[in-house]
């Protein structure tokens, strides 16, 4: 009989410190202990304190974004309509192209269009996450990680921050077909992701 062992009928040892439990992975988009978060695969959903959801996919951000489109569309039609033809074209003895305008139009059909990308872009997504047209598709975009709107001041940042989409031969208004978190460039830059709700 080895010392390490008690002779046979007596209680054996308590081990001097417990086992601890195994140690599982973190969740995806979980920060491991004193380390950074590691990217999320693909359409993965994202924690945040109303639970999980999944990123909203590009064809459902293309969609939202032709109904968005369709009112100042409509406005400017209605307004060319009303007001007349904002633009004319000519063409001289040369067969040169002009194009002529009227003033108070073309302040009023931009006047409308201009009032239609604040109503939607800043003041709707600002408030609530979304346009009409994320509405209508049932998607919306917050603060990274979590059911918060964006705000006033981050909606107008992102609505400049497109244009650095649009820039590189419209790179980032593709980029989010092969992100890990389905982002475009202004989402990068804004801290911002778009979820299906």
């Amino acid at each position: 009989m080895s010392e390490s062992q008690p002779p046979e009928g007596q209680p054996q040892n308590p081990p001097s410190e417990p086992t601890p439990p195994p140690a599982y992975p973190a969740y995806p988009g979980e920060s491991p202990a004193g380390g950074f978060s590691p990217p999320l695969p693909q359409g993965y959903p994202a924690q945040h304190a109303g639970g999980t959801q999944r990123f909203a996919n590009w064809g459902e951000r293309v969609g939202a974004f032709i109904v968005d489109i369709i009112p100042g569309a409509a406005f400017g039609l209605i307004g060319g309509a009303i007001f007349g033809d904002p633009f004319t074209v000519t063409t001289d003895s040369a067969d040169q192209v002009h194009f002529e305008s009227s003033g108070s139009s073309i302040v009023i059909i931009y006047g409308i269009g201009i009032l239609w990308a604040i109503v939607n872009w800043v003041y709707l997504q600002g408030k609530t996450g979304q346009t009409i047209g994320k509405k209508a598709l049932g998607i919306a975009v917050y603060r990274a990680g979590t059911t918060e709107p964006i705000g006033y001041g981050l909606a107008v940042g992102r609505y400049f921050a497109r244009f650095l989409d649009i820039i590189p031969c419209y790179l980032g208004l593709l980029w989010p077909l092969w992100d890990n978190e389905n982002r475009t460039f202004a989402d990068m830059i804004c801290g911002t992701r778009v979820y299906k709700i």
